[in-house]
């Protein structure tokens, strides 16, 4: 695991990484009748108690998340500096959200430890989509969202383009009942799904 993090770090966290930290925060904020801040809205409202949020970014989707009165405390999980510092910034006057340097790889937290999971535009970055998804699952005892872009490009963020949503339905369906699935489309027409999953024994 220990390589991999350090792919991470070249690819995120290097004086020469060309990756630049996510904006989400700027981008959503100010702009409530978005279907980014629709698909948050949905996505939150299915989850609930201890929520796990992997893949964080500048901690937008914690914000949003605190709207939520089922939700207890939220963990992020980011590996980019960047938006680690953003986070801390924005999310510094709630003590109910917690923010941890990681990779959804490698989640350091018993099993079960978290009601609740959300992986948010995560998975087309990671090097080990699998990993991340079973990670999740072992952790959470209950329901998972995960969103993903259709056809959205390779970006110099992206590691996968995903081309249909039964390309990544179909790994879920490893580790979890697909229960609900949820088409958003932006102003330019990309598909974005949301999945609401629910634990599976395996």
């Amino acid at each position: 695991m220990k390589n991999l993090l350090n792919k991470y770090e070249d690819k995120f966290n290097q004086s020469n990484s060309k990756v630049k930290v996510d904006e989400s925060w700027s981008r959503f904020f100010n702009n409530k009748n978005s279907t980014s801040y629709q698909r948050y809205q949905y996505c939150i409202s299915n989850l609930y108690g201890d929520i796990v949020d992997v893949g964080s970014g500048d901690g937008f989707g914690a914000y949003m998340m605190r709207k939520n009165e089922k939700i207890n405390h939220i963990t992020c999980i980011e590996i980019q500096d960047k938006a680690i510092k953003k986070a801390k910034k924005n999310l510094k006057d709630f003590i109910d959200i917690t923010i941890n340097k990681g990779i959804g790889e490698e989640l350091l937290f018993d099993n079960d430890f978290f009601d609740s999971a959300f992986c948010g535009e995560t998975l087309e970055h990671v090097f080990d989509e699998e990993k991340v998804i079973s990670e999740i699952h072992r952790v959470v005892k209950d329901v998972a969202v995960f969103t993903i872009p259709i056809n959205g490009g390779i970006s110099l963020t992206h590691i996968r383009e995903y081309k249909d949503e039964s390309e990544l339905k179909n790994k879920l369906s490893k580790y979890f009942n697909v229960v609900e699935e949820k088409v958003f489309l932006d102003k330019n027409n990309l598909r974005r799904i949301a999945f609401v999953c629910k634990k599976a024994k395996t």
